[in-house]
């Protein structure tokens, strides 16, 4: 989130609250300790535990940006790490989360990075439009990795399909993120997936690589990055975009049953009072 859009956030906050008096207003939180708290509530010292239990201003700030700051995600926070993204957003990744100031971005990736599976070799995608076209790349290739997933890129039935598979039955109904890095690294193809049973007690996932993605992507997915997403690491967004699909699809909405705090916002998940009592106890 920029300054100006915290700026707006302070202002609605504390316009909101009509009853505040001046001595109230004078010892309001900066805009760096509102950052500072949101990013990571094991920040906060006890001076400002105590202004938050009495300012209902301050509290609904942090609320607000706990719900509404933009975090990168999983493909930007993964392809930072692993050094494949270049100009805005390199730098978007350093601002939020190479710093290391943003719990939750730091959670994504210390569950993420010891499942990932990786691809470095390129693949040249058929042109859109020519369904039958076999790309220079064509033979299957598993991951560099020997966690719990791995993958292949296959041709059937004409198309590019992205296979993700675990033969660990545990892994049933388990998500993950694929990200597709174009030619160019900063154009990225992403989204989630769930390994759903099937023969000899594999769980696979199988994602159709489209004449969309082929576009977006240049024509090229250089890199394949693909890691399990811890449901309790979700953002608000992220947690929309999936019970929405629960709403169409039986195995998200099973998903969905196994992990019931996804229908919880992070700030519901884990209340602002709760995090101050947690704090203060330790």
């Amino acid at each position: 989130m920029t300054d100006e859009g915290l700026d707006r956030l302070i202002a609605r906050a504390r316009a909101s609250s009509e009853g505040a008096g001046p001595a109230e207003a004078e010892s309001c939180l900066s805009l760096v300790a509102a950052r500072r708290i949101a990013l990571d509530p094991a920040q906060l010292r006890p001076d400002e535990a105590v202004h938050l239990d009495a300012c209902s201003a301050c509290s609904r700030l942090i609320g607000q940006i706990l719900d509404s700051a933009p975090h990168p995600s999983f493909g930007v926070l993964l392809g930072g790490t692993l050094g494949l993204l270049s100009g805005a957003s390199a730098r978007a990744f350093t601002n939020h989360a190479a710093s290391g100031a943003c719990k939750l971005c730091r959670e994504r990736l210390t569950k993420a990075l010891p499942t990932v599976s990786r691809c470095t070799s390129p693949v040249l995608l058929p042109e859109p439009g020519a369904a039958t076209a076999e790309p220079a790349a064509a033979e299957a290739f598993k991951s560099t990795s020997d966690e719990q997933i791995g993958f292949s890129v296959v041709m059937e039935g004409g198309r590019v399909v992205l296979e993700v598979r675990s033969r660990d039955p545990r892994m049933a109904f388990a998500l993950v993120n694929y990200s597709l890095f174009g030619r160019d690294p900063n154009r990225i193809v992403e989204d989630f997936a769930l390994l759903r049973p099937d023969v000899r007690d594999w769980q696979v996932a199988e994602i159709a690589v489209d004449d969309r993605v082929t576009t977006e992507l240049g024509g090229e997915m250089r890199e394949v990055v693909v890691a399990m997403a811890h449901p309790a690491t979700l953002t608000q967004g992220e947690r929309s975009l999936l019970m929405a699909r629960a709403d169409r699809d039986p195995a998200w909405k099973e998903w969905l049953n196994r992990n019931t705090t996804v229908r919880m916002s992070p700030a519901e998940a884990r209340p602002l009072r709760a995090r101050h009592l947690e704090h203060s106890a330790n």
